[in-house]
């Protein structure tokens, strides 16, 4: 960090002319200058007085083919960063502004070391004036720096280094599901959403881990982490949430036994449904969900949250089941008239099995196209977890 009180500087950052490479480097002292030249490979500076040391960094920083070869050896978040400053009128950012929109995707945590990587190649610096900081990039190499595609040198989506940075990945419509299925407010952007997941405690890392990401995803993330990407989508769950210091190993015990009363409810609710009887002969699956809706929530809350979505509604591209039984147990109803609604059914279990741990699919089904035979193949692709009930 620099520190420095100069009314030519401050005439620059309050609106003045803009802040050229030579006044730029003139804020280093000839030592770090010499520091930056040895960084950019620069050979024989050592007789070299300040001015000529300004002189051959700036021409090494002006020529593109350096620049690029500078930006492949940094790191991919100080580039981040640099890429932020240069979106800012003549390169010159307040450094709170540059923070809250590189929160947007990580963790503050070694944000001022990534700043002196920036700062040791002679690309950005930080200024202090009036107890208010800013960064800023000599005009003259940012307009170099601007006709460079950066994007091959940024972080990639699978960078992630805290629970908070991995929900920053998400689906900002998953996330709005997650908080809906366990009664929280769903509204405001992707941060708050991430924030009231992380707050709420009561919340386990490893199901929201697997609400949130399809497992090819999970997978990806498990690579970049170094952790073995095998097993269920629970197990790799449970695996980056370990890695990521969102649950401690320990804990992993106590919530396999938290899982287990889960399962017995989901034995209930299929008891349940196999007892259910419609009331008369339905029209519509809209009367046999709101007739299902009743009898589950009379049996199941207080115990449980029942909870019932409008007929086919959804949050961004993702379809939300009829019902749901707390944060894990989906319910998809279905009047089945033709085969085509048999095949319907299929893709639905399949894309809200990646989302809940357990699913089932209460089927009127009054010309019998669904079979013991389907329910067999059902069960061997999407496991024990998904169950079809039928009724006519």
């Amino acid at each position: 960090m620099m520190n420095i009180i100069a009314h030519n500087i401050m005439f620059w950052i309050n609106g003045g002319s803009i802040l050229k490479a030579r006044d730029f480097y003139d804020c280093f002292t000839r030592n770090e200058l010499i520091e930056i030249a040895k960084k950019l490979a620069i050979p024989r500076i050592y007789s070299l007085n300040k001015e000529e040391l300004k002189e051959i960094i700036i021409k090494t920083l002006k020529n593109k083919e350096n620049l690029t070869k500078i930006l492949s050896d940094l790191p991919p978040r100080a580039v981040f960063i640099l890429k932020i400053v240069l979106g800012f009128r003549k390169f010159e950012a307040d450094k709170k502004a540059v923070i809250n929109e590189y929160l947007r995707l990580f963790d503050k945590y070694r944000f001022s070391q990534l700043l002196r990587e920036l700062e040791s190649v002679g690309l950005a610096t930080e200024f202090v004036l009036d107890d208010k900081s800013y960064i800023i990039i000599p005009y003259e190499i940012g307009k170099k720096l601007v006709e460079i595609d950066f994007r091959k040198f940024l972080p990639k989506k699978t960078d992630v280094r805290s629970y908070r940075e991995l929900l920053l990945r998400a689906n900002t419509d998953k996330l709005r599901i997650i908080l809906e299925r366990r009664g929280l407010k769903k509204t405001g952007n992707k941060e708050e959403l991430v924030s009231r997941i992380i707050k709420e405690s009561n919340i386990n890392p490893i199901q929201v881990i697997s609400e949130a990401f399809s497992k090819e995803e999970l997978i990806k993330f498990a690579e970049a982490l170094k952790v073995k990407a095998t097993g269920s989508k629970e197990e790799i769950s449970q695996k980056i949430a370990i890695a990521l210091n969102a649950i401690k190993e320990t804990e992993v015990t106590r919530i396999k036994k938290q899982a287990e009363p889960e399962e017995e409810l989901f034995g209930e609710v299929i008891e349940e449904l196999k007892k259910f009887r419609l009331p008369k002969k339905p029209k519509n699956e809209e009367y046999i969900e709101l007739a299902l809706f009743s009898y589950l929530k009379a049996k199941f809350e207080p115990k449980i949250r029942v909870v019932h979505q409008a007929l086919g509604v959804k949050r961004g591209k993702f379809l939300v089941p009829d019902i749901t039984l707390g944060d894990k147990i989906a319910i998809e109803i279905k009047y089945i008239k033709t085969s085509s609604d048999r095949q319907r059914l299929v893709g639905q279990l399949m894309d809200y099995k990646r989302n809940y741990e357990y699913v089932i699919a209460y089927c009127y089904d009054p010309n019998g196209k669904i079979d013991n035979d389907f329910k067999e193949v059902i069960k061997r692709h999407l496991g024990k977890k998904v169950e079809i009930i039928t009724t006519y």
